[in-house]
């Protein structure tokens, strides 16, 4: 890489140099022509060495990225289930605001949400009351989520 760079400077100086020698008129523009042209070899000389070598120079050219399919489905399963657990845990915590009468904020809410085979389910709830919510009945809210989703809860106070 330092030799390429080298190569490209110099070429560039040669060109600049020469450019300043050469005189006004017809010529210079022709100058500039060669100049550039040169300038464009140097800079493609790179990618043509090593796509006519074959694959080896052109891959430390340009390193391949592995694009293993299943590691993508793998990133893109895992979003869908955190946006669902996310989108979960907003719908369940605006639902226990208004059953329970609480203000916005009185709570926090964190699903549990785990696979089973090809299935997802929520494995457990904790939900955690803040000052605003001390007067909430921490059974009926357990009470609430277990009917709603079939499974446990913990609410603590925050």
């Amino acid at each position: 890489m330092g030799n390429f760079i080298f190569t490209v400077m110099g070429v560039a100086v040669v060109i600049g140099v020469t450019g300043m020698l050469t005189p006004d008129g017809e010529t210079k523009k022709y100058v500039r022509l060669v100049g550039a042209l040169c300038l464009l070899c140097a800079l493609v000389s790179p990618i043509l060495g090593a796509i006519s070598s074959g694959g080896d120079r052109f891959e430390m050219l340009f390193p391949s990225i592995d694009t293993d399919r299943s590691e993508y489905e793998e990133i893109y399963k895992e979003a869908i289930v955190q946006g669902a657990k996310e989108n979960a845990e907003i719908e369940l915590t605006a639902a226990i605001l208004s059953r329970f009468d609480l203000p916005t904020g009185s709570l926090e809410l964190t699903m549990t949400i785990l696979p089973q085979g090809d299935i997802y389910s929520v494995t457990d709830v904790q939900v955690v009351l803040m000052s605003s919510a001390i007067y909430a009945d921490p059974r009926e809210i357990s009470e609430y989520i277990n009917a709603e989703l079939g499974c446990p809860c913990s609410v603590i106070y925050g």
